[in-house]
């Protein structure tokens, strides 16, 4: 039998479920679930898993196929970082002008999307140097050798076009929007692609990691604590988990980013077919990003909209994307957080606090 579930916060929207229920209604989609950062997204809704069992369909993945997060612990205390140095580095460097090291690219097929690697890019993504402001669940903080006393950087970025390619190839094709049977060889040949693209967008987190170490001149040691992937297809339990903008529960640790301007939460996951084995992956937008301007315009100035109520920075040499990514475009990550607590799916380990956002 079919089955639509919702785990609702007070900001579920009507359309972003009717999107869903038309997912529902598609060939060999056997459920769906609605996480509680869900909102409309073009044609698929966003915070959202489908299932399915021997047809795939990539455009409920998505065109940014292995976005996701990276959180890695930086050697550099706390009480030894001056922010107003690091913000100066960060406004006066060429991103584009710092070398990588390029060895792991051993595992990453030679196409003309590698000159991207170490980038950003654009929409909601972002590198973000945070502390931790509250300890909630003293026991998980000690068991994932957490301290209060070092940085933390956050980057959340993708796969900078691949997944796109990917995308409209098969949609091209195969009119893959229609559903490609898993054994068929387009199909077999879709899922070794995806994969890939997959493996290039965690890579291309730590070469984000590795560049902003270098321009911010902090010191270079870093220890991933975790990598979570948002937009990808997972085969588990006999069925092919179709996650767009949801987080795998069977990460240890996973964190629950809000907007430039909220907190990051810390979890652990707990791992529950209910919401078919995921998590919210964020706060989820309130706003569309066409109406954020004409909203904000009037009340905040460019230079405004660069420190947060935390008195965090806020470096961006987009106008447009300081608009689009205001923290007022975004629902409170904390109803988020009490939804997924009140279903049983997370326990909160401890709460992030933004020092610096970076988007270029």
């Amino acid at each position: 039998m079919k089955n639509l579930r919702l785990i609702k916060s007070k900001y579920t929207e009507s359309k972003a479920v009717e999107q869903l229920e038309n997912v529902l209604k598609m060939k060999d989609v056997n459920s769906v679930v609605g996480l509680p950062d869900l909102h409309p997204g073009k044609g698929i809704a966003i915070g959202a898993v489908a299932s399915t069992k021997n047809i795939i369909y990539p455009h409920l993945i998505g065109n940014d196929i292995g976005c996701g997060i990276s959180l890695f612990k930086i050697a550099k205390k706390r009480d030894k970082l001056k922010r107003d140095k690091l913000v100066k580095r960060l406004e006066g460097a060429d991103w584009y002008d710092f070398e990588l090291d390029y060895n792991s690219l051993k595992n990453i097929k030679n196409h003309n999307f590698n000159n991207k690697l170490g980038t950003i890019g654009k929409g909601n993504h972002f590198v973000e140097l945070q502390v931790i402001d509250k300890v909630v669940d003293k026991n998980l903080f000690d068991d994932f050798k957490l301290s209060k006393k070092e940085l933390y950087l956050m980057v959340h970025s993708g796969s900078r076009g691949y997944g796109e390619y990917i995308l409209d190839k098969y949609i091209r094709s195969y009119s893959a929007q229609n559903g490609i049977e898993v054994l068929s060889q387009e199909g077999q040949e879709y899922i070794a692609e995806h994969n890939d693209a997959v493996v290039w967008g965690k890579l291309n987190r730590e070469l984000i990691a590795k560049r902003f170490l270098e321009i911010s001149k902090i010191d270079k040691a870093e220890e991933k604590i975790f990598d979570s992937v948002h937009n990808y297809l997972e085969y588990k339990n006999s069925n092919y988990l179709h996650r767009k903008g949801a987080a795998s529960s069977d990460s240890p640790i996973l964190a629950i980013p809000g907007s430039r301007g909220d907190y990051t939460y810390l979890v652990k996951p707990i791992s529950d077919i209910k919401s078919l084995y995921s998590v919210a992956h964020g706060a989820g937008r309130k706003w569309n990003r066409t109406s954020c301007k004409a909203k904000l315009d009037n009340k905040y100035k460019k230079d405004d909209l660069k420190v947060t109520k935390f008195k965090s920075n806020v470096v961006c040499f987009d106008k447009a994307l300081l608009y689009e990514e205001a923290p007022q475009a975004y629902k409170d990550v904390s109803d988020v957080i009490k939804s997924l607590e009140s279903e049983g799916l997370i326990k909160v380990i401890a709460i992030l606090k933004p020092l610096v956002t970076y988007k270029n």
